[in-house]
Parts: C-alpha cells; structure tokens; sequence
C-alpha cells in the first residue's frame, strides 16, 4: 500500500511540473529562467552534464542567441504534442520537432548565422505553434464538428508544408562551408601542382 502511495506522489509531482513547464513554455513571450529550465531538463530525462551545458546560455537574450530561442520554441512543438491524439499529426509534429533540434544545435554553434531563420524564429515557429493550439482544443471539445474535419485537413496540410521548408533552412545553414570547402580543394589543387606533387 505504502509503495502504491509513493508511486502516485510520484506520478502527481510529474504532473504538476508538466503543467508548471508547459506556462513557462507556451507563452510566446516568455523565457524561462536557468532554474525552471533545469527542472525541464532533469525532467527528460537529461543527465548533469547534458544540463549544465544545455542551460550555460540561457542568461543571453533570445535574439543574440538563435540556437536557444529555436530550442525554446521547438520544445513548444512536443509539449502541445503531448495533448494531440490525432497519429498522422502526431507523427508529422515530432519530425518537425527532429528538425528544429538540429537548427537548434547547428546554430549554437553558427550564431552567425541567425540571419538564415529569422523568419523561422519570429514568424514559421510561433503561427505553428499557434494553429497546433487552435487544433488540440478544437480535437478536445469539438472533434465530431465539421470544423474539425476543416481545421485538420489544413493542419495537416500545413505541417507538409513547413517539414519541407525547415529542412531546406536546414540545409542552407550547411551552404556555406560546401562553397568554403570547395575554394580549400580548389587552393590546395593549385599549391600541389606548385610544389610538384600534383601535374596538371
């Protein structure tokens, strides 16, 4: 009996902090603070040493620091996620979700490259965010309607749409060392044949 008690504190306290991680996250204007981050984190599962270099940014500003604003509201996707029963919708969100983990890590360390996702941080993310919403309460309160039927079909719809644009950002990010590696080879093609170790 004792044990039964522990365990549903236990599943309570889980819950609570996902209620509690899920005000701190959707909102589109709100940050949340190294302590409430570091909660979320232990709360993935993530080990201390992930942790502690996952949240050693998180005193910069979103804006000096692209690879955690999209981080930030990547994780946005997977907690709406969470309430979504819908599979086909479900399963397109969480490859959404692959992606912006990617631009997240690729721009934390290619700050400079911020330019690239502007509008992904300031427009793309937060309108998906805000239709998925729209979606998970139409599903919970009104999902015999014709609307949900209306409202699904172009969530759906939309969610095809921004797989394929993430990942072309994606791929832009990588555009410019292919181009950087191409004039070294190119360089390197020339300085060999100088030095005799390459003909013509």
């Amino acid at each position: 009996m004792n044990k039964m008690m522990e365990e549903l504190a236990v599943r309570k306290e889980q819950a609570k902090k996902e209620v509690m991680l899920q005000c701190v996250l959707a909102e589109d204007d709100a940050y949340p603070s190294k302590e409430a981050m570091t909660t979320y984190l232990k709360y993935l599962g993530y080990e201390k040493d992930a942790i502690e270099h996952a949240v050693k940014t998180l005193d910069d500003k979103p804006e000096d620091n692209p690879g955690k604003d999209i981080w930030i509201k990547t994780q946005r996707l997977r907690l709406i996620n969470n309430q979504i029963d819908d599979p086909k919708i479900s399963e397109r969100i969480d490859a959404l979700f692959k992606i912006g983990m990617n631009l997240s890590e690729r721009l934390a360390y290619h700050p400079e490259k911020k330019d690239k996702v502007r509008r992904l941080r300031n427009y793309y993310l937060p309108t998906l965010v805000t239709n998925l919403k729209r979606y998970e309460e139409v599903e919970e309160y009104n999902s015999d309607s014709k609307n949900h039927l209306e409202i699904r079909l172009s969530v759906l719809e939309m969610l095809d749409t921004c797989k394929n644009a993430f990942q072309t950002i994606y791929d832009s990010l990588y555009e410019d060392d292919i181009i950087e590696t191409d004039v070294d080879k190119e360089v390197m093609k020339k300085l060999l044949v100088m030095d005799g170790l390459l003909k013509e």
